[in-house]
């Protein structure tokens, strides 16, 4: 069955929509549904893969360590979002093993019986688009990201601008996908376009 790509600019929602896109496949059509998100995978990678750790602190050096000696990524976002050269070198080590890690999951999901959803957030920033059968995209508004990202996650203003900057536009991200869910309004909302993707996949590759 088909690997669903889910990807959108930050704070746009694109975790709530994968998850209930997941349960509403399995809950829909009764096919095991395997998730995997990029963002998990690279904290993963950061935290507990040694050699990734070592490659970005000789890139990025003490600046970006905690007090326990482990990379802070608090510390880390603002450094890599005020350089596009360092935040593309941070890439280039992590975005090729979070790659090979969805990749090889997402084969053992090629089967009639079940479907693998990925959240990648640069999903076309990376060229990842030939690997999906179809991409889902998430928008939402550029004022309300900015909101998600101050309340909820304790960044500046002035950090968040920059890292929504550094995306591909949602008017490009728009036009691209095959898939497209506004999450600008109610959560009752959202849900209802949760719940016609899923139907929609589940016509489709019946």
């Amino acid at each position: 069955m088909p690997v669903i790509g889910v990807t959108g600019g930050i704070a746009s929602g694109k975790t709530t929509v994968a998850c209930g896109l997941a349960e509403a496949l399995l809950v829909q059509g009764g096919t095991e549904v395997a998730t995997f998100s990029a963002d998990e995978c690279a904290h993963d990678l950061i935290e507990n893969d040694p050699v990734v750790s070592q490659e970005i602190q000789a890139l990025f050096g003490k600046a970006i360590l905690g007090s326990d000696g482990r990379i802070d990524r608090t510390q880390l976002r603002p450094i890599v979002f005020a350089d596009s050269d360092r935040r593309h070198a941070l890439e280039d080590i992590l975005h090729p093993k979070i790659r090979h890690r969805w990749i090889a999951q997402a084969e053992k999901f090629r089967t009639p019986q079940k479907y693998f959803v990925a959240e990648i957030p640069l999903l076309y920033e990376t060229e990842a688009s030939p690997y999906f059968d179809c991409i889902v995209v998430v928008e939402a508004d550029a004022q309300i990201q900015l909101e998600r990202l101050s309340s909820k996650r304790g960044w500046s203003l002035e950090t968040a601008r920059r890292v929504i900057d550094a995306q591909m536009s949602a008017e490009e991200k728009r036009r691209r996908a095959d898939i497209l869910i506004v999450n600008h309004h109610t959560e009752e909302l959202l849900h209802r376009q949760i719940i016609l993707a899923a139907r929609a996949l589940l016509t489709r590759y019946a």
